[in-house]
């Protein structure tokens, strides 16, 4: 007995079949991952640094926020500004946890990233996960008090 060769309609019927269900495979996934073939979903991330109120930083002294960041690429911004007048400038910076450490055992050391500043809007990008610290120093100053405030907040996307 001679074998038949498929029909081009039961080749078809076979391949749309096929298709019908990947397209079905692609869709149930897609509502579970955030895309065909993407990473989960997961909500943004907000996390408020300093609170807008106004900090008396003492002569050689500083003042920190710290922080927590999940696994995620996230960014801090905001505005820290001195009070109004002559002298109240500051330093400020963020530190990871080990280098919070180093630096706050000699803070004349190394400069914070603002430099002296009397306000200061940082947008600067970190990767979690770990402990940061937002830092307001006032260590340049032997005999003044600053007063500052910080209102900042870290998005995580």
């Amino acid at each position: 007995m001679k074998a038949r060769a498929p029909s081009f309609e039961r080749i078809r019927a076979g391949v749309l079949v096929g298709v019908a269900a990947l397209v079905v495979i692609v869709l149930v996934m897609g509502r579970f991952t955030g895309g065909p073939g993407g990473p989960p979903r997961r909500p943004p991330v907000t996390i408020r640094v300093g609170d807008d109120t106004a900090i008396a930083i003492l002569a050689a002294q500083f003042h920190q926020y710290p922080f927590w960041l999940p696994a995620r690429v996230c960014t801090l911004g905001g505005r820290i500004e001195g009070a109004a007048g002559p002298d109240q400038g500051f330093e400020a910076g963020v530190l990871t946890d080990d280098e919070f450490r180093a630096w706050s055992a000699s803070p004349q050391a190394p400069r914070l990233q603002s430099g002296r500043v009397a306000a200061w809007a940082p947008s600067i990008t970190l990767v979690g996960p770990g402990r940061y610290h937002l830092v307001v120093s006032n260590f340049f100053s032997p005999r003044s008090v600053r007063v500052v405030t910080v209102k900042a907040s870290v998005v995580c996307p």
